[in-house]
């Protein structure tokens, strides 16, 4: 039973990891428009991990949408995002 649970546990850790993956080569081609649905999906089966938080709100500035990066902005801190980390997005150009 151990066994087949850690076998569940790699597979979902590695389709995570291929997802962030292809999430952060979209990104680093300019096509943040194209990430940002699946970094919702991905921040939504994953609310507690921080990074998750952070690239999705910094795709949101990346594609302007200035007023959707405050407002998950928030929400991350309501679900622990560290005030340090979110402190540098808020200094992210907003307007």
């Amino acid at each position: 039973m151990l066994v087949r649970k850690l076998n569940a546990f790699i597979k979902q850790s590695c389709r995570l990891n291929q997802r962030i993956q292809t999430l952060t080569i979209a990104l680093s081609v300019n096509k943040a428009d194209v990430a940002i649905p699946l970094f919702r999906t991905t921040l939504e089966t994953n609310p507690k991990i921080e990074q998750f938080w952070l690239n999705y709100i910094y795709a949101l500035i990346k594609e302007k949408k200035f007023d959707n990066a405050k407002a998950v902005l928030e929400q991350g801190k309501n679900q622990g995002v560290s005030g340090e980390k979110v402190g540098r997005l808020r200094g992210a150009s907003f307007s």
